[in-house]
């Protein structure tokens, strides 16, 4: 099982409550001009569940809480937002279509989001980029707040995914946030109390959730071309899904 999100930050300053409300009214905006359902149904055979999810939080994981929705597709509430935001006329958005991390739909769903965005007023300028070149830029975070599709297998833990998406302190960050979390990840990661462990990253899990860090696509099953024809298939650490079927025998 993979989950599946499109990066977004919205504009804030960090010392301003109005600046940080407005931010978010545009990230849930961009959520809910977002028909996941279609996506799902068209891009995904309907071979996904419409079931609660969020940022590597899953419901297997402990501390899981069932009222964590995909937020549902409202363009009309989204364009209110956004108007309540300062942005009734929309605003420009970069998007990669070929940076796919571990998601060989990637380019159908970059294009998918963007005609919905299109569609509330939001104008997309699509940018392709190699992930072999967007990669380096976005760990130096120069990529100009390009946005992407990405996706990712569970992780054992949440905070394990979130070292990688919201720890600016981390080496693979990718810029869901800049630094409101950093410490919320630091005293997770440190302690070892299950228990204490659960809450915290359940504590943190919400505040993600409320902040849409985010547009949340789907949860689906990966694929594997496996059988008992198969001799071996060797992975690459760097690609470890959805590919290398030229090392099959």
């Amino acid at each position: 099982m993979k989950t599946t999100a499109r990066r977004v930050r919205g504009r804030a300053i960090p010392s301003d409550p109005k600046s940080l409300e407005n931010a978010r009214k545009v990230r849930l905006a961009l959520n809910l001009a977002v028909n996941k359902k279609t996506i799902i149904s068209a891009l995904w055979k309907g071979w996904a569940p419409d079931a609660p999810f969020m940022y590597w939080y899953l419901p297997f994981h402990k501390g899981f809480k069932t009222d964590w929705k995909v937020p549902p597709y409202d363009p009309e509430r989204a364009k209110k937002l956004l108007a309540e935001a300062g942005h009734a006329g929309g605003f420009e958005v970069r998007m990669n279509p070929l940076v796919m991390t571990y998601a060989l739909d990637g380019p159908d769903m970059v294009e998918a989001v963007a005609l919905d965005w299109e569609k509330v007023g939001i104008k997309v300028r699509r940018v392709p980029e190699a992930f072999s070149n967007f990669l380096p830029k976005n760990r130096a975070r120069k990529t100009n707040k390009t946005h992407w599709v990405y996706g990712s297998p569970p992780f054992d833990e949440p905070v394990l995914g979130w070292q990688r998406t919201i720890h600016t302190k981390g080496a693979f960050n990718i810029l869901l946030a800049d630094g409101p979390y950093d410490e919320d990840v630091d005293t997770i990661s440190r302690e070892l109390d299950a228990e204490k462990r659960a809450r915290l990253t359940q504590a943190l899990g919400q505040k993600l959730y409320d902040d849409y860090r985010g547009v949340m696509l789907g949860v689906r099953s990966i694929t594997w071309a496996v059988s008992k024809k198969v001799n071996s298939w060797q992975s690459l650490v760097y690609v470890p899904l959805e590919n290398n079927y030229e090392y099959v025998s």
